[in-house]
């Protein structure tokens, strides 16, 4: 089970390393834009690059954040083969799953609210991206009304989500804290008065 999920964090490794090699080629297509062209050009053709760059950068945190949900399950799994193999007890085992587990949840959540802050960065270049192709005849008022409306609603949407991530965060570091003291005292490392 263990070696199946390390091949799965391998594929995933490489799809990360990909997407690297893009990001960079990207990068090196926004310094050669050339300085013959108008400001306006050239501000146009770089911001289209960092939408390009922005959609990837994303893309590679969903990947780093699936990596380490992979490698928490890998712990999980060798704390039970240690817990089987009588390495440690049952309420060590116990008090250590669920470390990892809280550990773990509250990662994903920071996780999550990072990919959420760039979604945000992300949906107002490309509000300004449709008021540069509006200027230049690309799309109609009509269809950057549209679209501006549907991202400035994404952007709400995840400005309430983040809230509500940080609060999961706060409450799940404030539990784990709690359980830590608690194994702490019931192991006599700290006094009751402590």
């Amino acid at each position: 089970d263990i070696q199946r999920i390390q091949d799965k964090i391998a594929d995933l490794a490489d799809k990360r390393d990909s997407l690297n090699e893009l990001l960079n080629q990207i990068y090196t297509q926004m310094n050669e834009i050339g300085r013959d062209i108008s400001f306006n050009e050239r501000a146009y053709q770089k911001l289209s690059l960092e939408i390009k760059a922005k959609e990837i950068e994303i893309k590679i945190m969903g990947i780093e954040s699936s990596i380490n949900n992979y490698k928490n399950y890998i712990s999980q799994k060798e704390l039970g083969l240690d817990r089987m193999e009588g390495k440690i007890n049952a309420y060590n085992y116990s008090y250590q799953i669920n470390n990892i587990k809280a550990d773990n949840s509250i990662r994903d959540n920071v996780d999550t609210l990072n990919i959420t802050y760039e979604e945000n960065e992300l949906y107002t270049m490309q509000i300004r991206f449709e008021a540069m192709q509006l200027s230049r005849g690309e799309i109609t008022e009509e269809q950057r009304n549209e679209n501006y409306n549907m991202l400035q609603n994404k952007v709400q949407e995840n400005d309430a989500y983040i809230q509500t991530l940080n609060d999961d965060i706060s409450s799940l570091r404030r539990k784990q804290i709690e359980k830590q003291i608690a194994f702490r005292y019931s192991q006599g490392l700290i006094s009751k008065e402590t």
